[in-house]
Parts: structure tokens; C-alpha cells; sequence
């Protein structure tokens, strides 16, 4: 099991974590060291944890068959890219990586430096262009590692930009006024043999079930399945579909819109015609909410309240991950941050009638 613990130098706050790894076959041992990004003990010891398994993981890991960077990004394309939404982002990124790599390299010739080249060019690209073209890079290696069983890039080059806006979710007021407004805005009819409220049920299903706006649109009868008691979501971000337990308030959501499903399976629809997108509907919501959100903080909100509302019940950082399907727990740990501060707000709430006087706490007179 992996130690954390505090630095003694007193330059960070937050936990870190140490484990080492002994390799069977090699009999040489590896040590990790790293800080977990957290002052939550709780979320730190289940980081610790599940980064090594993970590097456990890929100790056992074996080379199969050779494959050039083209002959990897053709295979990709064909089994992986040409199945995603997002098609046209990722031979972008492929465009970009073969700008920077020569195509006849092996993946077992590459290294971090022919990586950092790809950064170099990147340069000038905003944060959240960048990070997506990370993401993508970073997923056809995984792709590669699970086909190909190839060594692990070293990405630690690449690292994303820090973000350049903060994390933003909505008030349990706010929830509660966005769900009572899309009744408004959409008024409930029979119209055709249907009922007309899709952007209510989406509002609802994204906030019970964490997921993005494709991945809720997508949802259909066939990824229900009560018997094992888990909802099946297939149109992922990364291409690999997840999991998620059906507890008893997303269930009776789920029972509810079965029925009303259009004749495709499709769970959210319009008077039978599938949805591609809500974010019309979403921004006259939130207009007539009066909920004013940052620049470039529109839909993704609600992801982001699902899983500030999951951890702050329950602390599992690790039922984060799980939830909203993240690829690596580091994702999952900018949610602890959110806690973290809500917990100092709340404190100083509590405490806002005492006072230090001569030292000693004593309360306001």
C-alpha cells in the first residue's frame, strides 16, 4: 500500500505520496515519488493508491508486434476515429503529430523529445485547444498500449497549460430554478403521441448521471439494464464505453423515460426526432434564471456540479473517476480543490462572531 505524508521543508500544503515496485522477471525495483495535488488526507491516500496500481499495471505490460507512427494512426482511424463525433478534431491532431514526427518511426523509437516537438508547434494554440489535442494524442497511445502492448510514452513534456478560468457549478438554488424554468420554456404537451419536455429530461439525467452533453443525447432503452443494475455509456469522449450503478433516484429517473423513449430507443428526444444539442434551450434558461455564468462556462456546468455534489457527499474521489468515466485520477483530483474551499467558506460562516483578544478566543460581546 502507497505512504503519504507531509514535506518537511514546509513548501506545500499538499500530501505526498511514496511506493515502490519490484519487478518479478527483472528483480529491480522501481520507487515513485510524487506529490497527490491535494490537502484532503482521504483524496490523497486513494490517489496514492490507485497511481500504484496503475504503475503496477504497466510493470507486466508486453511488446507484441512492431507498428510505425503512420501504420499506428491508420489502424486508429479505422477501428477508433471514424466510430466518434469528434472525427474532424482528432486528424487535426493527427495532422499535427506528422508535421512534427516522421511517419516510418516505430512507436518504439519515440521518445519525449520527438513528443516535445509537437508542443513546439502547439505553441500558440489557446488551453482548451491544446488540452483537447493532448487528450487525443495521449488516447491513441493508450489505444496503442491496450492493441500493440507497446512501451509507455514518457508525455511528462506535454503537460497541459494550467487553466486559464476556474471550475464553475451551480447552487442547489440554481439547480432547482433551472429544472422549474425548462418546464416553462417548454411547455408539456401530447403533441404527435409525445411528450414535449426533452430539456427538462436532459437537465435531470445530466445531473444524476454526471455525464456530457453527447453522452446524455446518445443514451438509449438498450443501455439500461436493470437486471445488473447499471447504465451503459457508450459515445465517450476517449471512445471507451462505462459504467454507472443505477442508484435508486437515477433508476426512477430511467423508469420514467423508458416508456416515453421514440421509436429509435432514443431516451431525450423532440416530438420523435433525435437531438443533437440543447444549448439553445439552455442558454434561454439560464436568461430567464437571471444565472449569469463566466465566459466560455456554458453546459459543461452541469458535469461539473454532478461531480463537486458527489464528492462533497461522499469523499471517494475514486467514485469520481468511476462516474464521469475519467481516463486518470488526476482529472478527478480538481474537484477536491472545490471542496477544500467550500469547507474554509464554511468555516469562516461558523466562526464570523469570534474574535482573538489578548490571544485568547472569546466570543463578540
Amino acid at each position: 500500500m502507497a505512504t503519504i505524508y507531509k514535506r518537511t521543508d514546509g513548501k506545500s500544503k499538499n500530501w505526498w505520496c511514496y511506493f515502490s515496485i519490484k519487478n518479478p522477471k527483472t528483480k529491480k525495483t522501481t520507487k515513485f515519488q510524487q506529490s497527490t495535488g491535494t490537502s484532503d488526507k482521504y483524496a490523497a491516500q486513494q490517489f496514492a493508491n490507485l497511481l500504484e496500481e496503475e504503475e503496477r499495471n504497466k510493470l507486466y505490460f508486453k511488446r507484441k508486434a512492431r507498428i510505425s507512427l503512420g501504420g499506428l494512426i491508420t489502424e486508429y482511424t479505422k477501428e477508433r476515429v471514424i466510430k466518434l463525433r469528434t472525427k474532424d478534431v482528432y486528424l487535426t491532431t493527427f495532422e499535427l503529430l506528422l508535421a512534427s514526427v516522421p511517419a516510418d518511426i516505430t512507436i518504439e523509437e519515440i521518445d519525449s523529445l520527438d513528443i516535445s516537438k509537437v508542443k513546439a508547434r502547439c505553441a500558440h494554440l489557446e488551453s482548451a485547444s491544446w488540452n483537447r489535442y493532448l487528450a487525443n494524442i495521449v488516447a491513441m497511445f493508450n489505444w496503442a498500449k491496450n492493441n500493440y502492448q507497446v512501451p509507455d510514452i514518457n508525455f511528462s513534456v506535454l503537460k497541459e497549460k494550467e487553466r486559464s478560468k476556474p471550475i464553475v457549478y451551480f447552487t442547489g438554488d440554481q439547480i432547482v430554478s433551472l429544472l422549474n424554468q425548462s418546464l416553462k420554456v417548454h411547455n408539456v404537451d401530447k403533441k404527435d403521441g409525445y411528450v414535449n419536455y426533452h430539456f427538462y429530461k436532459f437537465l435531470i439525467l445530466s445531473f444524476f448521471s454526471g455525464q456530457r452533453q453527447n453522452e446524455v443525447l446518445n443514451l438509449k432503452v438498450e443501455d439500461v439494464d436493470f437486471e445488473l443494475m447499471v447504465l451503459k455509456i457508450k459515445r465517450t469522449k476517449s471512445g471507451n464505453a462505462h459504467y454507472i450503478p443505477l442508484y435508486p433516484a437515477l433508476k426512477e429517473v430511467l423508469e420514467k423515460m423508458i416508456p416515453e423513449a421514440n421509436n429509435e430507443g432514443y431516451l431525450i428526444h423532440y416530438r420523435g426526432e433525435k437531438i443533437s444539442s440543447v444549448k439553445k434551450a439552455f442558454n434561454v434558461a439560464l436568461e430567464k434564471c437571471g444565472i449569469e455564468l463566466p465566459k466560455n462556462h456554458k453546459i459543461h456546468v452541469i458535469r461539473h456540479t454532478a461531480a463537486t455534489v458527489i464528492y462533497s457527499k461522499t469523499n471517494n474521489i475514486n467514485l469520481v473517476k468511476e462516474i464521469l468515466g475519467h481516463q486518470s485520477i488526476e482529472t478527478s483530483m480538481i474537484y477536491t480543490h472545490l471542496v477544500q474551499k467550500n469547507k474554509i467558506d464554511d468555516l469562516q460562516i461558523a466562526f464570523k462572531d469570534i474574535e482573538v483578544k489578548n490571544k485568547m478566543i472569546g466570543l463578540e460581546k
